[in-house]
This record gives C-alpha cells, structure tokens and sequence, in this order.
C-alpha cells in the first residue's frame, strides 16, 4: 500500500502541474475556450482520475463528543494507526484478527502482534472501509505468501437527513466481515476493544463500567441477542467540558451477529487490555470474569532505566520515554466464527457494533425571565432509556445502510452533474464533518407548549430543535456565522433542519433579555451550555449576523419549511432590517465572520451581506403580505447596490475593495453567493466577471487557490473557496477553485479537515472540523435552489402535517 501511495502522490503532482498550465493559458490568452475547460476536466474525470485518499478518514464521527478519526500518514493504514478524537488526543481502540491460531492487529498499531496487510481503502459520504489481506506470518520483512483470510472493515456514520429522527442518533457502527481468501476453510476469530479515553482526556479520571444482554429466544419470533458495555467517568458533570470533551454521559460499545449459532460472541468489562489481549491471543475468546473494581482510565509507573529501550508497554508519543502503562481497563469483544469457507454466508461471517456517547440531557438553554432550563435529546421521545436506544440501534443496521448507500450514490450523481467528480469527493470528505457539530434536542419543554404547536419543528411528531457547537474555533452554542456557511448543504439535502437550527435563536431573542437591537452572535459562550448572552451591551458582528439570518429565512421561506415561524417572529424580522437600512452601506468599525482579521469600518464584504439581508427581507414581506415593508426594503437594496458600485470599485476597475478608499486592499466575495443563489441580479454581470479574473490571477500559479483577503496573503477558507466558486460566471474560475480545494483534501499529512488553511504548503491552520465544510455544497445548492422560484404576495400558504411543507396555490 505505501509503495501505491508514492505513485499516487506523484501522480497527483503531475495532474496539478498539467492543471495548473492549462488555467495559467487561459489567463493568458483572456479565454474560456470550451475545449480547454473539457481538458480540465478529462483530468478530472477521466480513466487517469487519481484514487481518492482523504486527509482524514472518519471513522465514528456523529456528534461533538463522538469524533473519532484516522489522521495523518499517506498510508492511512489502519493497522500501524491509532485512532483520535479530532483534537488529536488518542483514543483507545484495538484490533486482533486469529486466523489458524496465528494472530494479526488490523487496528491500533499493536506492535506485539504483526501487522495485517491493509490492502484496499474505500470512501464515500457514510462510510470508510478496509481490506486486510491476512495471511500466514512472515518470517522476513518483504516474504510475501498468498492470504488466507479476507477481512473487510465498515466503519459506518449513517446520512440519513431525509430521516431526521434516525440522523440524530449519537452512535456509529463498526461491521466486520471475514472471508475465504484462497478457497479453502480456515478457523477465524475477531477482537476489538475500547478504553476510558473515549470519555475524558485525563488518564487520572477514574471510570466505571457495566454490561447488559437482550436474549430474544423464548419470543414467539426468535431475534438475534445483543450485549451492550457502557464506560462512563465516575464522577459525572453535566454541561461541564474539559478538552472538548463531555464529562457527562458514557460510551456504549454493543455488539450483535446475525447467526448466533455459527458465530460465538464473548466479551470483557473492566479487565485490562494487555490481559485480554493476551488471553484472546491464547484462545480466541474471552472467557474472563466481570471485573468489578472501578479505577482510573490508565495507572503507569516509571520504567526502570535498565529496561527503557526493549520496554514495549512505553508510549513514547503519549507520556515520554520514561513512563509505561501497567494497567487499562478495557470492554472488549471476541467473535470466533469456527472454521470459515467459501460456502459460509454473509450473515454466518458478519458481526455488527455499535458504538456512540449517550447523555440526558443534553443541552442547558435559556428562557424568559431568566430561567434555564434542561434539553433532553431527541432519542428520548421515543426511548425510555440508553440500552433500548442501543437495541434499535444494532437491528437498524441495514435499514441505514441501504438509505446511505442510497444517499451517497445521489450525491455523486449530484454533484457529477454540476461538475466534476473532483467536485463529488469532496462533498463526499465534508458531509459526516457537517453532522459532527449538531445535535437534536426536545422543543417541548415546560413552558413552550404555544411555541412547540410550529409544524416547522416537528419531528416524527416531536418539537425538535438542532444545537450547534461551534467546534475547535472557540466552543461557542448556534454561531449564526457558523450556520450560514453551510446553508448550501441544508438547501440540498436537509431544507427541513434549517427552522430548528434557527428556532433556538428566535425563542431566545423574542424573551428580550437580549438587549442590543441586531442579532447575537451565539447563544453562549461554550456548549452545552445556551444560557445566552444577557449580559451583552453591543451587538458583536451586527451586520454579518443579521444579513445571515434574513437570507438563511428566505431559503427557508422558498424551500417551504418555515412560514410559520416568519410569521411567528415577523417584528424582530423587522427590526434587523430596519437596523440594517441605517447601518449598511457605511458599517462602522467592526468584524466580519472573518474576526481573525479585527474590526475594520466600511469592509465592501459587510456591505454586500447587508444588501443581501434587505433584499432577502422584501422577499419575506412579501410572502407574508407586508407589501409596504417589500416596497421599502426592496427599494433600500437597489439603492445600496447602485451606491455600492460607485466607491467600492477599484481605479483600475479591476476587482472590489476590501474596503472604501483603500486601493491596496480587496477580498473574496464570497457574499455575491446569495445574489446568484436567490438570481436577485442585485448586481451587473460586469462585477462578476470582473471579480473572476480577479481571482485567477491572485491565485496564480500557487496549488490551493487564492488568498481570502488582502490582509492575509498566505491564508484560504475553503467555505468561502466554494461560495465564490457559486458566485462566479467563469467556468475556468469556479474549476480553479474546485481544483484548489481538491489538492487540498488530497495533502495527506494534515492531521484533520480544517477550513482555514495556509496557500503556500497547504496545511490546516486551524478551524478544524466544523460544519463550515457544508458551504462546499455551493454548487449543488444552486442547482436545487434555481427549482424554487422567488415568492410572491399572490401565492397563499396552506399547511399540512410533518414539518411545515407548504402547498403553493
């Protein structure tokens, strides 16, 4: 596999070189020649096309304490790699293979045992999967003998947005199939386990842990038994985060087969890892004993200097040279499938697992008069408790599978469409990283009975709301410029969670203990803690944030999932835009979403992102029959676009300012999105074309595209890569920067996918999985919007049931 992965990389460089000579003609030559864009995309899309590695492979990502990853390397071999949470720290998760009583690791690079050849990575939207080629051990480095056993590795996060109910779930999967690699029988068995890192960073917290097993057999329809293991600290803190991590809550690592009795399922709580490990190696099972005596997560000593370097328990990565653990405890899992041969079914040599963190409740928000009040999550209106949440879990498993299977060959066909394959991969690489950040939780707390009737809310009958974490960039509850990056995602795929991301907010605002007249930036300073900004006196990001609302609304509003809330919240609709009628065309001194870069007064970006909320909020006041305040609104924007264009144009009329009177400055904008998502036409073709020879020569001859901003030569946001690449008119500009993101998702030694991201080597410079990717959707968001004409005063809304779809007559 590392030998390929030399040839792919070179290969890679190659085709960015061809590419890269191919746009630097165009610029020359001032064309966009048809022939030179379909060589573009033969490179792309041809039989040369390079295998897609990702710069990450996820594993088991479903929520913010659920995100676990393979980082870094160019192999991505699972084998000789230890899975991570996204912030880098280790989590615990192994895996031995026994084939003939010869044992192999195939996960968590335990170097007692020899490595499993990782022959095949695959990935898709949902999924990552590995082939391990086992065969007999080798007795010098480069033998090579054909392989006995095929073992085939699912590491499954469902996409089901179509389901919400089924994609608020907070567990992924891990399926495991082995196979007859050269036609004949050979005995078989799998270990797997987990530790307390799954919970907490800190080795010194103490854990605890607990089984439980569903037998079917005396029911009138036999089902398959299932066990679940659950690790959670001792000492529980709801609401409370250390290292991004939940100190609340457990993981739940649960295992079931098809075939109970061809496959014979054991497991271990509590012992130590070294000890199973051992005993697995010994007999493939784990006939050990509940250990009862809770502990830390790991215990090490010092290692005597006599024994440090031949020591094979040091973690050097971990804890120095100087420390080794002596003690782990561990849930662990043994399947021995008996002798397997080619004639054994699928189901006789597959095992599935769950694996997920669970808490309830979920979420601490604020309400009137002050009061905070507790959120349970979704899975609670319709389970009583975790172990039957996990049961429907392990018996979903092909019901997901198939819907995201169903789902990831959509988005390829989607995106394929619109663009390239190049454009599909990476949409494919962003979407688990979208759903990482959210979480579903109950609108229906005590006290928002009138609130929770909104048919927008509903979830399989539930009032939901979905909270956001403003992952890695400061921890922050519903950033709304968080939010809006990836409203192309939720235009294409999931128009029904835009209303209960934005629900959140409203409920907040309309209690008035939030006192600035724009609106907040968040709702809380660190999740899961809403408890909201009571205490602000100014506004932070006015422009930004209330420009993004009234645009996010009115795709909401076109797309037909939120007139009820509109209507609901129509007067603070209308303060913003009152507020932005006086504050747009010359913000004052502060930040865009952007904040990196401090406040700056007349930034030409902010301006835009006004224009667009006005001209978004005479479209809502029109569809709810306000047609003075559509006049009004509509008129303010025109104007501002007409002024705009007058000083905000450089001399040599080649691209935007970065702001008024500042000829060194410009920057992406990025913004323009919404004037071609929404077709406004607020703004002539010239700017557009203009903007796009802007951007191919700032991008030049460099590999990631161009800088967002003048300010910062040498820094991208790959967000707003994809909503300028939405924005332009040029085919030539939008595959450069498909192109640039492209080469980016293919750097192979970045720890994890960060949108903010350094032009001269390519490495993640922060902003690192957040749901920010969901803005790569840009271009299938156009598609899907163009289908939902502007809305008029003349169609009435009618609803029905489910979650406000809205009948147009």
């Amino acid at each position: 596999m590392k030998a390929s992965m030399v040839k792919t990389n070179n290969h890679q460089e190659n085709s960015l070189i061809r590419l890269w000579t191919i746009i630097i003609s165009i610029i020359i030559l001032e064309t966009t020649n048809n022939h030179l864009i379909q060589a573009i995309r033969t490179l792309q899309d041809g039989t040369t096309a390079i295998p897609f590695l990702p710069t990450v492979v996820p594993l088991a990502v479903r929520s913010p304490y659920l995100g676990t990853y393979l980082q870094g390397g160019q192999d991505k071999d699972l084998s000789e790699s230890s899975p991570r949470f996204w912030t880098g720290a280790p989590v615990g998760w192994n895996g031995l293979i026994r084939v003939d009583g010869h044992v192999f690791n195939w996960m968590g690079n335990l170097t007692h045992w020899p490595a499993a050849n990782n022959t095949k990575f695959e990935h898709t939207a949902s999924s990552s999967i590995f082939r391990f080629a086992i065969g007999p051990p080798q007795e010098e480095e480069g033998a090579s003998e054909p392989a006995k056993v095929y073992l085939d590795v699912t590491f499954l996060s469902p996409i089901t947005p179509h389901d919400p109910f089924r994609q608020s779930l907070p567990l992924s999967y891990l399926s495991l199939t082995v196979s007859s690699a050269d036609g004949e029988a050979h005995e078989v068995e799998l270990y797997t386990d987990i530790n307390g890192l799954w919970c907490a960073d800190s080795e010194a917290m103490d854990v605890e842990w607990t089984s439980y097993t569903k037998d079917y057999k005396d029911q009138r329809v036999p089902r398959p038994s299932w066990t679940a293991m659950q690790l959670k600290l001792r000492n529980q803190q709801p609401f409370v985060e250390a290292d991004d991590r939940i100190l609340h809550g457990g993981v739940w690592y649960s295992a079931m087969s098809f075939d109970e009795d061809r496959i014979l399922q054991t497991h271990s709580a509590g012992q130590d890892g070294n000890r199973t490990r051992s005993v697995f190696a010994q007999t493939g099972q784990l006939d050990l004993p509940l250990n009862d005596t809770f502990r830390p997560i790991r215990t090490r000593v010092p290692i005597p200097s006599s024994e440090r370097k031949n020591n094979e328990e040091e973690d050097e990565e971990e804890e120095g040279e100087s420390m080794m653990i002596i003690d782990e405890p561990v849930l662990a899992w043994a399947h021995s499938f008996g002798y397997v041969s080619p004639k054994r079914s699928y189901n006789s040599r597959t095992v599935i697992k769950s694996i997920g963190h669970i808490r309830s409740p979920a979420v601490q928000y604020m309400t009137a008069e002050e009061k905070v009040v507790e959120l349970l999550p979704l899975w609670s209106s319709r389970f009583t408790n975790e172990t039957d949440l996990v049961g429907f879990h392990l018996f979903d498993y092909n019901h997901v599978l198939t819907a995201s299977q169903s789902w990831d060959a959509q988005l390829y066909t989607d995106a394929m469409r619109v663009q390239s394959r190049s454009y599909a991969d990476i949409l494919a690489v962003s979407t688990r990283q979208i759903f990482m950040a959210i979480e579903a939780v109950r609108a229906d707390y005590p006290g928002a009975e009138d609130l929770s009737s909104s048919p927008s809310l509903l979830v399989d009958g539930t009032s939901t709301m979905w909270m956001l974490k403003e992952i890695s960039s400061n921890g922050n509850c519903q950033t709304v410029d968080v939010i809006a990056p990836f409203l192309p995602f939720l235009i294409y795929t999931a128009p029904q969670m835009i209303p209960q991301l934005l629900e959140p907010i409203f409920r907040y605002i309309a209690t008035g203990l939030y006192q600035p007249l724009p609106t907040p930036h968040d709702l809380g300073d660190h999740y899961p803690n809403a408890t909201g900004r009571n205490d602000f006196i100014y506004a932070n990001l006015p422009v930004e944030e209330s420009g993004n609302l009234l645009a996010i609304l009115l795709a909401c509003l076109r797309l037909g999932t939120c007139h009820h809330q509109a209507q609901t919240y129509y007067q603070i609709l209308v303060q913003w835009a009152d507020w932005l009628v006086d504050n747009t065309l010359y913000p004052d001194d502060q930040r865009s979403t952007d904040d990196f870069f401090g406040p700056t007064a007349n930034q030409t970006s902010l301006v835009v992102k006004g224009i667009m909320g006005l001209r978004s909020m005479s479209e809502i006041s029109i569809a709810l029959g306000q047609t003075n305040d559509s006049t009004r609104y509509g008129d303010k924007a025109n104007e501002f676009s007409r002024e705009f264009l007058k000083i905000a144009v450089s001399n040599d009329r080649t691209h935007l300012l970065g702001s008024y009177g500042n000829q060194s400055s410009w920057s992406t904008q990025y913004n323009l999105y919404f004037d071609k998502l929404f077709g406004f036409k607020l703004f002539p073709e010239w700017v557009y074309e203009m903007q796009d020879q802007w951007y191919l020569i700032q991008a030049g001859k460099g590999p990631y595209g161009p800088p967002l901003d003048s300010r910062s030569r040498n820094r991208a946001k790959t967000d707003w890569m994809m909503w300028a690449a939405g924005a332009s008119s040029s085919n030539v500009t939008r595959e450069m920067f498909v192109s640039g993101l492209e080469a980016y998702v293919r750097r192979t030694e970045n720890v994890v996918f960060g949108d903010l991201i350094s032009l001269d080597e390519g490495w993640s410079v922060g902003f690192l999985t957040r749901p920010v990717v969901g803005g790569h959707f840009s271009l299938v968001g156009l598609k899907t919007m163009a289908a939902r004409p502007a809305l008029t005063g003349h169609r009435k809304a009618v609803w029905g049931a489910g979650c406000g779809r809205v009948d147009r007559r």
